[in-house]
């Protein structure tokens, strides 16, 4: 986080797109948890390990759109091979949903017509 303070100050000081795309690359810089482009979390078992929604809002003249992000543990092709992490962003949900049950154990992810669930403890749909 070095030099936060005068990066927060040179992206507020840009205008229009500009700044979007400035405060954009901060959020992708210092985003606690990577995300994996291009590997969803399967359809399977899987194992919830950070879960996270954000809110549709406006941000001055700014409209940011709501996510939700999650990373599970999810097994490879071969059963006795170390779990791997799977992460993905589903945009624009319409309907988000959970219990920490979601956290205690393996859940069946099940995906259909733009819904994700998780057993009972996990239901994103997404906006279409």
């Amino acid at each position: 986080m070095a030099g936060a303070g005068s990066a927060i100050r040179a992206a507020g000081a840009k205008r229009g797109t500009a700044r979007e795309e400035a405060f954009a690359d901060l959020v992708r810089r210092w985003q606690p948890i990577p995300r994996a482009a291009g590997t969803p979390v399967p359809s399977g078992p899987a194992l919830l390990r950070y879960l996270r929604y954000s809110e549709p809002y406006d941000d001055g003249d700014v409209h940011r759109e709501g996510a939700v992000v999650l990373v599970a543990a999810v097994p490879g092709t071969d059963p006795t091979a170390p779990w791997r992490l799977a992460s993905e962003e589903l945009p624009h949900p319409a309907t988000f949903r959970f219990t920490t049950a979601a956290f205690d154990r393996v859940q069946d992810v099940r995906r259909e017509a733009g819904t994700l669930t998780m057993n009972e403890a996990l239901v994103v749909q997404e906006t279409r």
